[in-house]
């Protein structure tokens, strides 16, 4: 609907023999009134605009969350299990949401700008959620595309996605000497010791980028704000 500026071009107006009728009865020619064409809205534009206005609350969560990451990090998006690589799971994504929606564990959720904006909607692991079960394929099986190749079990705890790794300067078992060890405890690879370290009041955790496969295990239940170990995507 639009507004229409000249009263007389509404709808009490009506049309006859190229004239305007006006309700006193008079006649007046439709030269003579200024009607305003409605302006029409491009739909790329006005769909664009959506878009923009709702991802607007996402955005501001996902600024949020970058709050519990150590500032000195650049992060990598950690993508699911069953990627043999990431150009190819980028290009054969359709953003059908099979794997966000069937996630037993509720680690995935749709990016934002994770792999760039073109990208948007594809899947990928938020460990401030949760984290990925070691012996779950339910994503790599359910993929349509081929953007995640299905996985045995014994693929699975083989399957790299991403690479903990540890900010000594924000962990408190390190810095303050509390008995935390809780990213060692919960890692199911045996990835991470708590090793001593001279000069601190504490043990340090130390990953074997051998065995780590990025679970994100660790990085959820570390206790720090920001995380003292986060899982980093990998190229």
């Amino acid at each position: 609907m639009q507004k229409v500026r000249n009263p007389i071009a509404g709808s009490a107006a009506g049309m006859q023999g190229g004239h305007l009728e006006t309700v006193s009865g008079h006649k007046t020619d439709k030269s003579e009134v200024s009607v305003t064409e409605p302006k029409l809205l491009d739909r790329r534009k006005f769909l664009t605009v959506g878009a923009v206005v709702a991802a607007a609350p996402m955005v501001a969560k996902a600024a949020d969350a970058l709050a519990f990451v150590s500032p000195r990090r650049r992060m990598l998006a950690v993508p699911p299990p069953g990627v043999r690589s990431r150009r190819e799971f980028l290009d054969r994504c359709t953003s059908c949401g099979l794997c966000i929606s069937h996630c037993p564990q509720g680690v995935l959720k749709a990016s934002l700008e994770e792999y760039g904006l073109l990208r948007a909607l594809h899947p990928v692991k938020d460990y401030d959620l949760s984290w990925c079960i070691y012996d779950c394929t339910r994503c790599a099986d359910l993929c349509p595309t081929g953007a995640l190749h299905p996985l045995t079990i014994s693929e699975k705890r083989r399957s790299r996605v991403g690479l903990a790794d540890v900010d000594r300067s924000l962990c408190i078992s390190y810095n303050d000497g509390v008995n935390c060890g809780a990213c060692s405890r919960r890692c199911p690879a045996d990835a991470i010791s708590m090793t001593p370290a001279s000069g601190c009041n504490g043990p340090l955790p130390v990953v074997d980028a051998s065995r780590c496969i990025g679970c994100g295990a660790c990085q959820y239940v570390c206790p720090s704000r920001p995380k003292a170990i986060v899982v980093n995507g990998i190229s």
